[in-house]
């Protein structure tokens, strides 16, 4: 009688650590965002684009630390790269607009969680909605609303 659950443990057990081989844990709180994060990926959206191009190479590889007193970019270039000072960082809703869905389809969405960026001082990122906020994705990785109706994705280094 015991034998055939302590394969049905096994086999749970087994799939449940092949869940995430290769990829790192979905981010399922604020907190779990703290650490240094990468640029893999650029996607733009459909509406409006002014100087965005799919995995533009401007924005390639570019490295984001986030921790509780700052968010910032490793190799600051121009304005919008300014550090965000004491970041507040909250749970909230992922965006309904369709064409924001297609986006984060594209970039291996759907999100998981959705999480809004305030800064005590500093400007980082977009001040237009639906940025900026931080999407947990499937695989580990987040993904960023950024300028130019673009959709960062990042992964843990």
């Amino acid at each position: 009688m015991l034998k055939p659950l302590g394969i049905l443990i096994a086999a749970t057990v087994s799939l449940s650590a092949t869940a995430y081989a290769g990829n790192t844990p979905p981010v399922a709180s604020a907190s779990q965002l703290e650490g240094r994060w990468e640029v893999i990926s650029a996607t733009v959206g459909n509406g409006r684009i002014q100087s965005l191009s799919n995995d533009d190479p401007s924005l390639m590889g570019k490295r984001l630390s986030i921790t509780a007193t700052r968010l910032f970019w490793d190799h600051v270039q121009n304005a919008t790269d300014a550090p965000c000072e004491k970041p507040s960082i909250k749970p909230t809703r992922r965006d309904n607009d369709a064409d924001a869905r297609a986006t984060v389809r594209k970039a291996g969405g759907p999100a998981l969680s959705a999480f809004s960026v305030a800064c005590e001082s500093g400007s980082w990122g977009p001040n237009k909605a639906p940025s900026p906020t931080i999407l947990a994705m499937p695989d580990g990785s987040i993904a960023i609303w950024w300028f130019d109706n673009g959709l960062l994705r990042l992964r843990r280094i």
